[in-house]
């Protein structure tokens, strides 16, 4: 029987040759095809090759077993028959000195010889076996070397090296996931919400609930001490119409200007020439004379104060001799919701702003008692001229 051969029936449908362009096989199934001529074909035939050469019908394979068994011994292996007939060799060329030997010489026949050349001839040039695939032609490879030399021409860790860098069992690119082009996909920036809640819709709903508690009159607004809380488009109307019950608009030669609510006649407003902001703490239990401030360092005595003792956006008093809307307006200070009835009164400048210099204004609290906590207080002190 010949020795085993590769043919064609046993590497068909085998390795990569006939895959499409994007073969869509996981990692495992991908390094599968590369290796299937390496691991399914060349080597298995190789090791059976090898122990074809090693085996019972080694001899018998290479068709020189019949011809030299009536002279050497009935073995069929290659390596006792190679044994045999060099020690036959040495026995002959010993035995022609000593002339013992005819019978042994008279053995080697025309057969016999050529038998010997199958053999010589098929490992010409052999010298040993090798575990790398070197180009030497007086080397034969293992199978470990030409496992190895598969696999760095294209198949086991090449492939794992060009689609899982970091071995994880894991494609690391591909035209299309899932069937989705990688275009369709979100980029995986990092923008890490600013909420307690980490997932989209939780963090929406956070938000949402933060700041679903609009104000939406002057009533809200006056009454809240929540400091998250938003001012509505309504109410933020009603306050820009309803300024202390003052109002913004326009002189007849065009000058922007206020006037009282339900009155005709606008005030232009005038050119400041000093101006000065003041915070500060009022007792809302103490009728006391509170210093504002005693270095005020005015030009002139101011003729404009504002006071602001309910919240950021109302006026509680207003002090303005420009204004003339009675006989007496000059000497007057409106409290815009007098603490006692909630309604509008007018009160002489000095109960209510006791001193008035350029350097110096106090202030009685008693007119600005409501509620029963203490108040924070923002007042504005000006100085306007024609």
């Amino acid at each position: 029987m010949p020795f085993t051969k590769i043919e064609a029936k046993d590497y068909d449908g085998k390795g990569v040759t006939g895959l499409p362009d994007i073969p869509r096989l996981d990692t495992l199934d991908m390094q599968k095809k590369f290796d299937e001529l390496a691991k399914d074909v060349a080597i298995p035939k190789h090791n059976v090759l090898v122990d074809e050469l090693s085996g019972e019908t080694a001899a018998d394979n290479l068709g020189i077993a019949d011809d030299i068994a009536d002279f050497i011994n009935p073995t069929k292996k290659i390596k006792p028959l190679l044994v045999t007939f060099a020690k036959k060799i040495k026995e002959n060329s010993n035995d022609r000195h000593t002339h013992e030997n005819k019978t042994v010489l008279d053995s080697i026949t025309d057969t016999a010889i050529k038998a010997w050349n199958k053999v010589s001839n098929l490992f010409t040039n052999i010298d040993g076996v090798e575990d790398v695939v070197s180009g030497r032609t007086r080397k034969i490879p293992s199978s470990f070397a030409i496992s190895q030399y598969v696999q760095k021409m294209g198949g086991g860790d090449m492939v794992q090296s060009i689609y899982d860098r970091n071995g994880n069992g894991i494609v690391d690119d591909a035209e299309a996931l899932g069937g989705k082009a990688a275009g369709e996909y979100q980029t995986a920036e990092s923008q890490e919400l600013q909420t307690t809640s980490k997932s989209v819709v939780d963090a929406v709903n956070e938000v949402f609930n933060k700041t679903k508690d609009v104000l939406n009159t002057k009533e809200e607004i006056e009454g809240n001490t929540d400091p998250t809380a938003i001012a509505g488009a309504l109410s933020v109307k009603e306050l820009s119409n309803d300024l202390g019950n003052c109002k913004f608009g326009f002189t007849p030669d065009g000058k922007p200007g206020w006037k009282e609510k339900g009155a005709d006649t606008v005030y232009p407003f005038k050119k400041a020439e000093d101006v000065a902001m003041f915070e500060f703490q009022m007792s809302n239990t103490q009728d006391i004379e509170i210093t504002v401030t005693d270095n005020l360092g005015f030009k002139d005595v101011p003729n404009v104060i504002f006071v602001s003792a309910a919240n950021n956006l109302t006026v509680d008093a207003i002090y303005n001799p420009y204004k003339t809307i009675t006989t007496d307006a000059k000497t007057k200070v409106k409290l815009c919701a007098y603490a006692p009835s909630q309604t509008i009164v007018y009160k002489a400048v000095s109960e209510i702003f006791p001193v008035i210099t350029k350097d110096k204004v106090t202030i009685k609290s008693g007119y600005f008692r409501s509620g029963t906590e203490d108040k924070t207080v923002r007042m504005v002190v000006a100085r306007f001229v024609s």
